[in-house]
Order: structure tokens, then sequence, then C-alpha cells
């Protein structure tokens, strides 16, 4: 199952590449790359949901890695529409402030779970199945959660920060 990934990730990033040559900058072309996202994790949600893992290493590998290239963007442009939508159109000090706000909400997440990025960065796996079977995702659900994310059976413990993780490093490029 895992050679099905690959394939799908390269055709979601060529139909971005198009949307972005075919759509003027603004919120149309993040809406419309925001649906093409949302349409290829559906698509690789249910693939997952029909073929399932043939093993723990599987499981992890497409919860550590694999979810999150979708979700990181998805993730990604959800930021930058909230951008879009709610910058102040006044003065450069009105962005400033708010794109400052922007940036410490990036900084507190990554205060928050400075441990697990510390052991996502180094490539550890010593606790990935704490982190990345469903099976050991506590009974509640995550603090983070998004439309496209709401389904049980595709949610760990530590996705939700390896989303977040890949779409705040995005999303800080943007705000430049």
């Amino acid at each position: 199952m895992q050679d099905l990934w690959p394939p799908l990730f390269t055709v979601l990033c060529l139909e971005l590449d198009r949307i972005q040559e075919d759509t003027a900058p603004g919120s149309d072309q993040t809406e419309a790359c925001f649906k093409a996202c949302l349409h290829h994790w559906t698509l690789v949600r249910e693939l997952a949901r029909l073929q399932d893992f043939e093993s723990d290493g599987a499981e992890i590998h497409f919860f550590r890695k694999i979810k999150p290239l979708f979700t990181g963007l998805l993730e990604y442009y959800h930021l930058v529409y909230f951008h879009q939508l709610f910058c102040p159109a006044g003065g450069s000090a009105e962005i400033l402030a708010f794109e400052q706000n922007e940036r410490l909400k990036i900084e507190r997440f990554r205060k928050v779970h400075a441990a697990f990025i510390a052991y996502y960065e180094a490539g550890a796996t010593g606790e990935d199945a704490a982190y990345f079977l469903r099976r050991h995702r506590p009974p509640e659900p995550p603090p983070y959660v998004r439309v496209y994310d709401m389904d049980p059976e595709f949610l760990t413990a530590g996705d939700w920060m390896v989303t977040l993780y890949i779409g705040y490093a995005r999303y800080e490029k943007y705000l430049g």
C-alpha cells in the first residue's frame, strides 16, 4: 500500500502548481489549493481505509510521514486563508501587529510541544508506537482538530502535531 502515496502526492503538487499558474494570487487561489488538498487527502484516507495497514510499521509510517504531507498542506492553506481574511487592510503598523501575533501563535506551539518537536526533528523512533499507532490514542480528541481531520479512524496521539509543525513551517515562510 505504501507505494501508492508518492504518486498521489506528486499529482497533488502538480495540481497545486497548475492552480497557482492559472489563478491570480488571493483568496480564490488559496481556496482552490485547499480544495485540491482536501480532495487528495480524502482519496488517501479512503484508499487506506480499503486496504488497511499490513503491520504496525506501515501504520506508523502512514501517520508519521504520509498523512502529514497532505494535512500539513491543508493546515498551511487554512492559515493563509485566515491571513487573507483577517489581516488588516490598514497601515503597515496594523499589518505588522497582526503578523507578529501570528508568529507568536507559532512560537507558543513550539514551546508547548518542544519535546515532541525535538523527537520528530531528530528522527527518533523509540516512541513512535505511542505517537503514531491509533490504538494508543487517548480517548479524548487532541486539543487541535480541524474539520478535515475529525475521523477517529485517522487520528493518533501525535500526527496532529506533525500536521501543525509542517503547516506552521510553511506559513512562517509565507509571513516572511
